[in-house]
């Protein structure tokens, strides 16, 4: 069995299996993520058992394979664990999302009506429709994608709200570390160069049309200076994560880049597209189908089209053309991140020199 420089187990030559009930202490080893456990379920609800994990396993499908999704042949590793009640049933599922740029910050939700929450201070989630239809909310917790979907009966806004307000971390020492290492240390796709995933990824129409585009990532200590002029400006406060070279490395076709307000619970993914017709964007853009607002701005010669989900915290998509190039900003949202702190940060990262 290999082991990550996380010291964990998440990176595993064993075949794929069934998931495995297991202690959340326990399961912490095999997942690439921060796992988390609740605080707070009502007071009628009960974890009905410690958690189920899926082990991480190489890419390909075996009989042993069900639940496993049908659009890719990745494995990577999740954890679930479910709440029971008096007629009433939730399920909370947590991994890494690192497929691509996690679309609005709660994909789960996409292409329905969504309403954000106040995780705490600074951290929003979101309440809205999953993909199954059903009652279900969503948050990135430590770098964590937590998902929240109610499978039978009801929980209101205010009860699932504090459910996500009292999870927390089961283990300090591996949140720590894990928050720490570079996402393209942690990447399943970064480790296994699994096939793209043509998901949506923006609130602008962009997907990825070639699943077989070569694609390399580097996490921050190898991300040379001459790769990172090529992204628009790191904003002021913020630090380089990783990078990913999508295409040939001497000639790419985007170039996106990822940097972190603290730890990955604040993100900006900046992106450089070389190809636009290859990589399906156009200028102006399309909005995608999910519900957000827009709007054109002009600074200098540049026509900077912003959208947006929530005024007061986001998220916000920003894109550009300049010369033969296009640039893409994305930033989840954020307690406070309104329209103005967005376009500060946007103009920030295009007036300041690489």
């Amino acid at each position: 069995m290999a082991t990550n420089i996380t010291g964990w187990k998440f990176n595993t030559t064993e075949r794929n299996g069934p998931p495995e009930e297991m202690r959340p202490d326990e399961a912490q080893q095999w997942c690439n993520f921060t796992l988390l456990m609740p605080g707070w379920l009502p007071s009628d609800c009960r974890v009905v058992f410690w958690g189920s994990l899926r082990k991480e396993a190489p890419p390909g499908r075996t009989t042993l394979d069900k639940g496993r999704p049908n659009w890719t042949q990745a494995n990577p590793s999740s954890f679930l664990f479910t709440g029971h009640g008096n007629g009433r049933h939730i399920r909370i599922k947590q991994f890494l999302y690192d497929w691509a740029p996690p679309a609005l910050d709660h994909p789960s939700l996409w292409d329905k009506p969504d309403r954000p929450f106040s995780v705490d201070s600074k951290r929003v989630g979101w309440i809205g429709t999953d993909y199954k239809g059903r009652l279900a909310a969503s948050a990135i917790l430590w770098g964590t994608m937590c998902e929240a979907s109610v499978v039978e009966g009801t929980f209101s806004d205010t009860e699932l709200t504090r459910i996500f307000q009292e999870i927390h971390p089961v283990d300090e020492e591996a949140k720590d570390k894990i928050i720490t290492t570079p996402f393209a240390s942690l990447c399943y796709w970064g480790r296994y160069q699994c096939s793209l995933v043509g998901v949506p990824f923006s609130m602008w129409r962009y997907r990825r049309s070639d699943p077989n585009l070569p694609y390399r990532w580097f996490p921050k200590e190898a991300v040379r200076r001459t790769l990172a002029s090529q992204l628009p400006t790191k904003p002021e406060g913020w630090q380089i994560d990783s990078v990913c070279v999508l295409g040939d490395p001497n000639s790419p076709d985007e170039i996106e880049g990822l940097y972190v307000l603290g730890n990955r619970d604040r993100y900006v993914w900046c992106r450089t597209i070389y190809n636009p017709g290859k990589v399906g964007i156009t200028i102006p853009p399309q909005p995608d189908v999910h519900s957000c607002k827009t709007e054109l701005l002009r600074v200098g010669d540049i026509n900077i089209h912003h959208a947006w989900i929530d005024d007061h915290c986001g998220p916000h998509d920003a894109i550009w053309q300049a010369g033969d190039r296009i640039h893409m900003i994305q930033c989840n949202s954020a307690v406070g991140f309104d329209v103005g702190a967005f376009m500060k940060l946007v103009l920030n990262m295009i007036a300041a020199p690489a």
